[in-house]
C-alpha cells in the first residue's frame, strides 16, 4: 500500500489558530481542476498541530471554502490546552465563518458537558452549542 502524505495551504475557520502547516494524510487524492475541488479519501488524517481529524474522505471546496469529512464516524479532537473539545458524528462540516457542523449521529464534548444528536453546530471559539439552527 502507498500512503500519500501531502502539504496543501487551504483555509481552516479562524480559531484553529493555524500558523504550522497542514499535514494531510491519505491513500488518495483527487484534484478536479473543473470543481475546484481536493479529495482526499481512504485511511485520512488532518493535523494541524491544534486540532487532529480522522475520516474516511474529506473533500475541501476551494471556491467555498469549506471542508466536508466524512466517514463512520468521522472524529475530531482538540489538541490545545486551552480549548478542549472532542466530538464525532458521520459528517463533520467546517464552515468559513468558524462554525462546525456535526451531523448524522453527533457527539460532542466541550469541557464538562458532553451531547448526542443527529445535527450539532460548534463554535470553537465562542463554545456555543446547539442542536436546531
Amino acid at each position: 500500500m502507498i500512503k500519500i502524505f501531502i502539504i496543501i495551504l487551504f483555509t481552516l475557520p479562524s480559531w484553529a489558530d493555524v500558523e504550522e502547516e497542514i499535514k494531510i494524510s491519505s491513500d488518495n487524492v483527487n484534484i478536479t481542476e473543473l470543481t475546484n475541488k481536493v479529495i482526499f479519501s481512504k485511511n485520512l488524517v488532518i493535523d494541524s498541530g491544534l486540532l487532529v481529524i480522522s475520516a474516511e474522505e474529506a473533500i475541501y471546496d476551494n471556491s467555498s471554502k469549506v471542508i466536508e469529512i466524512s466517514g463512520r464516524p468521522s472524529s475530531l479532537k482538540s489538541l490545545s490546552e486551552t480549548n478542549k473539545f472532542e466530538g464525532s458524528a458521520s459528517r463533520i462540516i467546517f464552515y468559513s465563518n468558524d462554525m462546525v457542523h456535526l451531523l448524522g449521529s453527533a457527539k460532542m464534548k466541550y469541557e464538562n458537558m458532553t451531547i448526542s444528536s443527529n445535527k450539532i453546530i460548534f463554535s470553537p471559539r465562542s463554545g456555543l452549542i446547539s442542536s436546531n439552527q
